[in-house]
């Protein structure tokens, strides 16, 4: 059931493009991977924990990825995108990090 849940958020990925302005098409992204990171730490779609754990962490590294881009967009500004993505990175750590402490 949770390939729904992926196939939506790429569904809603790849509508972001049609959004107008850079500033809310970055925005909505990193708001839909956060959701998508926060629902597959909850959930834990995977049957092992290590398949689990993996997903958190591409989906994390694709965080990082849209945050270090945010910073090169033109016309928007830095240091607001800037602040925006050490909020959104900053919970994703801990949540990645509460993950992991959980026991099995």
């Amino acid at each position: 059931w949770f390939v729904l849940v992926f196939t939506t958020r790429n569904f809603v990925m790849a509508l972001v493009p049609t959004l107008p302005g850079v500033a809310a098409q970055w925005c909505t992204m990193m708001a839909v991977m956060l959701g998508s990171l926060v629902g597959s730490a909850l959930l834990l779609p995977w049957r092992c924990r290590e398949a689990n754990l993996l997903e958190l962490f591409f989906t994390y590294c694709f965080l990082i990825v849209l945050a270090v881009g945010g910073l090169f967009v033109e016309g928007v500004d830095a240091l607001s995108v800037g602040i925006f993505a050490v909020i959104v990175l900053g919970c994703a750590v801990l949540g990645f990090m509460s993950l992991i402490a959980k026991p099995v």
